[in-house]
């Protein structure tokens, strides 16, 4: 499995210690943040959106939607590290049964996660940013130039394709001008910036007997391109989390040209001589002698 397919993380939300009905989950950043990045923490983001939504707080989330997150009882900041005291969502992880459940199990909970989606994708907003309009923070979608060691950059909030593209553009360092151009006019539109989990990983996704239960870790959420919720399932970190990924990718709205967008920008950025930044950069040069020819 080559190199896009491997998730890696710039933060790190882990489960310390879990005592009955509660776990205690510690997000580590590898750099000092403000303290406003950690003020849309202390409960869940859907809770966030339908309060930013309708300015009813809390309360307004039964009204936007149904999606079962861990309930946050309390939550702090401290060095750099927010702590998040929460009720666990009962059953387990998908990857733990995932051997073990029949095929019609595993598409029941397919279909489950993206009647939940749908219901998140009507969360949207004029911008792509975080909750609160705060910036974002994806190392995937942004991927970093080659040498830049840093990690949890904040991106925007950004408010048209030109904003993201320059962010983007940024980890293009090797590929030539006309590899660049071809790829930008490959890039679907943001719009709508659409609420997105982010990360759907199979360790995120809550099941017992045969059935979804919750969707935990909404760290990275936020409003993003309306296409990449779909191109984060080119995003793996197990085989069991591919096959999963595969499984749901068919019932969410169909965004491939985008993440066949994003795979590329993915290679020719960090994996430049991988078989595929390779042959798009050979396409690229013919596209350029086939132009020539054509236009004489």
């Amino acid at each position: 499995m080559q190199g896009a397919d491997r998730l890696y993380a710039s933060m790190q939300l882990t489960t310390a210690m879990k005592d009955g009905g509660y776990a205690l989950s510690i997000l580590v950043f590898t750099k000092a943040l403000p303290p406003s990045a950690f003020q849309c923490l202390p409960q869940s983001p859907v809770k966030h959106v339908a309060g930013s939504l309708n300015g009813e707080g809390g309360a307004a989330t039964q009204e936007n939607t149904s999606i079962p997150v861990p309930e946050v009882v309390e939550d702090w900041e401290e060095n750099d590290h927010a702590f998040i005291v929460s009720r666990r969502v009962p059953g387990k992880t998908l990857h733990e049964p995932w051997a073990t459940l029949s095929d019609e199990q595993k598409k029941t909970i397919a279909r489950e996660v993206a009647e939940y989606l749908a219901q998140l994708r009507r969360l949207q907003s004029d911008r792509m940013e975080a909750v609160g309009g705060r910036p974002i923070y994806c190392d995937l979608l942004i991927l970093r130039a080659e040498g830049d060691r840093r990690s949890n950059v904040p991106h925007g909030p950004l408010s048209s394709d030109v904003e993201l593209w320059a962010e983007m553009e940024g980890s293009l360092k090797g590929p030539p001008e006309a590899a660049r151009m071809r790829l930008r006019s490959r890039m679907p539109p943001a719009e709508p910036y659409t609420f997105t989990h982010c990360d759907l990983t199979d360790v995120n996704i809550m099941v017992e007997n045969g059935h979804l239960t919750g969707i935990i870790d909404w760290e990275m959420s936020g409003y993003f391109p309306v296409w990449w919720e779909y191109a984060c399932t080119s995003i793996v970190d197990s085989e069991e989390d591919s096959e999963w990924k595969a499984l749901l990718r068919p019932y969410m709205p169909n965004y491939e040209q985008a993440r066949e967008f994003w795979r590329d920008y993915y290679y020719l950025s960090i994996w430049p001589q991988s078989d595929r930044a390779k042959a798009f950069l050979e396409e690229t040069e013919k596209e350029g002698v086939d132009g020539g020819i054509s236009s004489c």
